[in-house]
């Protein structure tokens, strides 16, 4: 049922591995939050002879990865990247070095003791490779109304960070006639209240917007609106 905000999250204890937390907000009223906020994280155990692994994220738009191994007394490792054999023994001064295309990818690394003892079960990394810039789905034609509601849909989630957006013709100078809320996969873009079209702005405007994925991937992108 729901919980009062003041109320802990408590977790655990939690095996190695990559974890999703999904919550959803619920207002004053009674109404509960279309799309859950999640949060993601990854537990690697710890221990002698547990190899840690950094320098990895679980999405990226990297293909040639460096990361670092080390741990508790573990000296030497071995590794394996989507079910190929494992490598022969390492040193923990030597980095772990691959290349992976997009997609989803496995890495499983066994850390090694100085007597020659070998993790198991090994650490288990999964990561994501996003090359692809964001795409739209919708919402980029069409006729806007007096207090309309225009929503941009992308394929992938969007980060909110690096978010822009503007208005280019005669409605430049009233950019701040948008409020934008991000939704996992889309923009709002609602007319501030009070505020509404004049007149003499019934015509054709060019709206774009700039996004980014949660991988760094970048889109500028642009929609022709005809403000009736």
């Amino acid at each position: 049922g729901p919980f009062p905000v003041s109320t802990p999250i408590q977790l655990g204890p939690l095996a190695n591995g990559l974890y999703t937390l999904e919550l959803s907000g619920i207002s004053v009223g009674g109404v509960s939050q279309s799309t859950p906020t999640a949060y993601s994280w990854r537990v690697i155990g710890s221990g002698p002879g547990v190899a840690v692994v950094q320098g990895i994220n679980a999405i990226t738009n990297q293909t040639a990865f460096s990361a670092t191994v080390g741990g508790e007394s573990v000296v030497n490792y071995r590794w394996s990247l989507d079910g190929a054999p494992f490598s022969a023994p390492v040193s923990t001064a030597v980095p772990l070095e691959f290349e992976a295309a997009e997609g989803m990818h496995q890495l499983l690394v066994v850390g090694i003791l100085a007597g020659g003892a070998e993790q198991d079960p090994p650490t288990v990394i999964d990561f994501e490779v996003d090359v692809t810039p964001p795409r739209p789905v919708s919402g980029f034609l069409g006729v806007l109304l007096i207090e309309d509601r225009v929503r941009l849909v992308f394929d992938e989630p969007i980060d909110s960070d690096p978010l822009s957006l503007s208005v280019v013709g005669s409605l430049v100078e009233n950019v701040d006639f948008f409020q934008i809320t991000l939704f996992p996969n889309g923009i709002d873009l609602t007319p501030e209240a009070g505020v509404g079209w004049q007149s003499d702005l019934l015509n054709t405007q060019l709206l774009e917007c700039f996004v980014q994925d949660l991988a760094g991937n970048q889109a500028e992108i642009e929609g022709e609106y005809l403000v009736a």
